[in-house]
């Protein structure tokens, strides 16, 4: 400790300080007096003389008693799986610093002034100074917190087709201990996305560029990863994309026939249809042909009439129209005639 010796005169002579017969290592620098061990020490203030005053001195005895020490020792928090560290106390005493863990329950493990962190938790450590020579004995708690380590689980970029459930979503992990994998944890993540099994795969449009076309624009969906525990680990989630894929449509036309003179109808056959979906009036079928067309083989074109599928990829496939030869029944007229004339005219009725 230094105080400022406070020495007065009335006097205009300069006062200096000086230590006498002093044991305790005590010191003087100009009026600051710095207190050494435990023990008494004999301070003079000596005036000088002036024209008014003789040179003059006065001594007196100062008892330096102990006192105590000022501890710093501040709280300290690590992460799990992290290397020891060195306990870093100071004091202003000159008594020796010791350490001890406080009701532990965490499994750390203290050797001298390097602490090794044990489970997720929290435990007091104590620094304890020795009684020296200017200082009482003392000691200060801090608490030294372990915390879980920080695992980051990002959900995997994944692909499915249109009208098809989500499958199992995987995950990529950074921030294992070494050692460590998916298995260790208590509970593993999960994750969703907020696709549904009728979510579209895109959106098309009808782009008008030099050449008019249909463009389509794939949507994608968010996949979320949650809920994983670990007595360890503490987690930070990345999401990722889920991508629709439009799947294949089979728009064939049938092969159907009728008779000269019937009047033409033709069907389309889908197949790869999902949800439900209903695309007829998106594709058409025509063989060109009309009642008055004759017996023959025709082919039935299938085409597209309307926007292109947001959820299909479709190929088409035409099919053959068969106009078969009508029936035709051919009737002899009765006739009559009297015997021994010749034979009338035969006719016939259709």
């Amino acid at each position: 400790t230094t105080v400022t010796l406070g020495a007065t005169s009335n006097s205009i002579g300069a006062i200096s300080y000086e230590l006498i017969g002093d044991t305790t290592s005590s010191g003087i620098s100009g009026d600051q007096f710095t207190a050494g061990i435990v023990g008494t020490v004999t301070i003079r203030a000596t005036v000088a003389s002036d024209d008014n005053f003789y040179g003059s001195s006065k001594e007196v005895s100062v008892t330096i008693t102990k006192t105590d020490p000022v501890i710093t020792f501040n709280d300290v928090a690590v992460t799990y799986g992290d290397p020891a560290i060195t306990l870093n106390a100071t004091t202003n005493s000159i008594g020796a610093i010791s350490y001890a863990l406080i009701n532990d329950t965490t499994n750390s493990v203290l050797v001298g002034d390097q602490l090794t962190a044990g489970k997720i938790g929290s435990v007091i450590v104590r620094a304890s100074v020795a009684e020296s020579a200017g200082h009482f004995a003392g000691s200060k708690d801090m608490v030294f917190t372990i915390n879980k380590v920080t695992l980051t689980v990002t959900a995997l970029d994944t692909v499915r087709d249109y009208g098809d459930p989500d499958p199992a979503f995987e995950f990529s992990y950074s921030g294992f201990l070494s050692g460590d994998d998916p298995s260790v944890l208590d509970v593993l993540p999960v994750a969703n996305s907020n696709a549904t099994l009728t979510s579209p795969a895109g959106l098309v449009d009808y782009q008008f560029d030099r050449t008019p076309q249909y463009m389509f624009t794939p949507n994608s969906y968010v996949i979320t990863p949650s809920g994983a525990s670990d007595n360890i680990y503490d987690f930070n989630y990345i999401n990722g994309t889920l991508t629709i894929n439009r799947i294949p449509l089979l728009v064939e036309g049938e092969d159907t026939s009728m008779y000269y003179g019937d009047t033409p109808a033709h069907t389309i056959k889908y197949t790869g249809l999902k949800n439900g979906d209903d695309v007829s009036s998106n594709f058409s079928a025509s063989s060109g042909t009309t009642a008055s067309s004759p017996a023959g083989s025709y082919t039935i074109t299938v085409y597209e009439v309307a926007t292109e599928l947001a959820n299909y990829i479709h190929t088409l496939s035409n099919a053959t129209f068969t106009i078969n030869k009508a029936p035709l029944t051919i009737t002899a007229n009765n006739k009559t005639k009297e015997v021994g004339d010749a034979n009338p005219t035969l006719t016939y009725t259709y």
